[in-house]
């Protein structure tokens, strides 16, 4: 078996945003500076206590990616039911793993969840998904 990452960008319809309107689309036209440094050149951010962004998927790890910086806030991760405490504030820092459970989960669905903490800044810029593959798969 071969491990497989395969990345979904924060625009994909895979990720669920609450409460939609909450939740800023950046990119080129919003936030030049940022968005070159994002992958796929967009990111979601909010500003809100009480947002989440929601992944069921297929697999045996999970890696959250966004930025880091001094005015974002403290989250919570919630993996199949387990609880992480996560935090956002930071030097500034593009391409974060925010959340990493690489590999270690057992082949199935799971469900990660983010909640942020406060109305302090928060940003998803994409998530990878781990699979393993058999090498006839490939």
């Amino acid at each position: 078996m071969t491990g497989l990452l395969l990345t979904i960008d924060d625009e994909s319809p895979l990720l669920i945003y609450e409460p939609p309107n909450a939740w800023k689309q950046g990119n080129s036209s919003t936030d030049p500076i940022d968005a070159s440094r994002s992958y796929g050149k967009t990111f979601k951010k909010v500003q809100q206590s009480g947002a989440t962004m929601s992944f069921t998927f297929e697999g045996v790890g999970v890696i959250v990616y966004g930025s880091k910086d001094v005015d974002h806030g403290n989250f919570t991760i919630n993996l199949d039911g387990q609880n992480h405490a996560g935090q956002g504030a930071g030097p500034l820092e593009y391409q974060s793993a925010l959340f990493t459970a690489n590999y270690s989960l057992l082949p199935g669905t799971h469900t990660i969840t983010i909640l942020t903490q406060d109305d302090s800044a928060f940003t998803i810029d994409y998530v990878r998904r781990a699979t393993l593959v058999s090498s006839a798969q490939l």
